[in-house]
């Protein structure tokens, strides 16, 4: 699955779908260097931009996952069950819909980053805008 294919998939959606696909997906590869799963980088990219797909495919997310080969620890994430990957996007999504308490508290699983996470987001969004949607 690569950024291409998303963009193919959302032809008929709003740019601003794929903008945040990108954004997410940015945003997790680069907290997982913070947060020491440097090597998992390029598995929480696929995380961040996978995420949307339900809304790209106006499908459950487990049906589109069902057709896509991921790492089981994206897929078990995307679907909601708990591990390591699932505490990077629920992260995510804490600071997305500005919950601060969720945020203090699935930031409170990694070590200290607390501060990071807004830059992280900040410079993720920017690397999405950089592509002409």
């Amino acid at each position: 699955m690569s950024v291409v294919a998303v963009v193919a998939m959302a032809s008929d959606k709003p740019p601003e779908l794929i903008r945040m696909a990108l954004t997410r997906g940015f945003f997790c590869e680069d907290i997982s260097r913070l947060i020491g799963m440097g090597n998992e980088s390029s598995n929480l990219f696929l995380l961040g931009l996978l995420s949307v797909t339900d809304a790209l495919l106006d499908r459950p997310i487990e049906q589109v996952l069902a057709n896509v080969p991921v790492a089981e620890e994206v897929r078990i994430a995307l679907c909601g069950g708990a591990n390591r990957f699932r505490n990077v996007y629920e992260t995510l999504l804490a600071y997305e819909r500005a919950d601060w308490a969720l945020l203090s508290s699935t930031i409170a699983r990694f070590t200290s980053i607390e501060e990071q996470v807004p830059a992280c987001y900040l410079a993720a969004a920017a690397r999405a805008g950089e592509f002409a949607l």
